[in-house]
């Protein structure tokens, strides 16, 4: 069974930083590369070879595998373009940057963790998941891993993982 992208406190012995914000990743171009590659090749096979019910099944659900990758890259890219995050131990910081406003919260305000990863149905799985960072007063940030590339886990939190066939995000940073 493979690991979430964890980043544990003891983990960052060499950094007293990490800082989360949207960079291109070569996992966000394969996922619409596959996105829109299916979404093509299904159209491509209905025009071009004799339509009957087993080609006209085989289409769609090389369809909806492409548009539900390519809306959950929309989704989590909507959710990771106007957020940054960064995270300092030396002096206990949690750092939410979202449309120009700053919010600063200590480590030890993180009340909770939850990790939601994309479960593979056969050979359809690609890397869509994010951290939801609750805190002691009810807020919370989302941090994609189109952000960065392990999640922060402040000393004494043991996070919630999830598993989900459609990891979808709902809410957005609330601040």
């Amino acid at each position: 069974m493979l690991k979430p992208n964890v980043l544990h406190h003891l983990d960052m012995k060499n950094e007293n930083n990490n800082t989360c914000k949207f960079g291109l990743r070569i996992g966000l171009l394969f996922n619409i590369i596959i996105g829109v590659g299916l979404l093509g090749f299904s159209i491509f096979f209905l025009l071009r070879f004799q339509t009957d019910n087993v080609l006209i099944i085989i289409s769609t659900l090389m369809a909806a595998m492409g548009l539900t990758t390519i809306f959950l890259t929309i989704n989590y890219l909507t959710k990771s373009l106007d957020l940054k995050i960064r995270i300092d131990q030396d002096k206990d910081e949690f750092e939410i940057i979202t449309m120009g406003k700053k919010h600063i919260y200590k480590l030890t305000d993180v009340a909770s963790i939850d990790i939601r990863e994309q479960r593979r149905i056969g050979f359809y799985g690609f890397d869509f998941d994010f951290a939801k960072y609750t805190f002691n007063d009810g807020k919370y940030c989302v941090v994609t891993n189109m952000m960065t590339n392990g999640y922060y886990i402040p000393v004494g939190l043991e996070p919630k993982i999830s598993k989900r066939i459609l990891p979808i995000i709902w809410g957005q940073t609330n601040f």
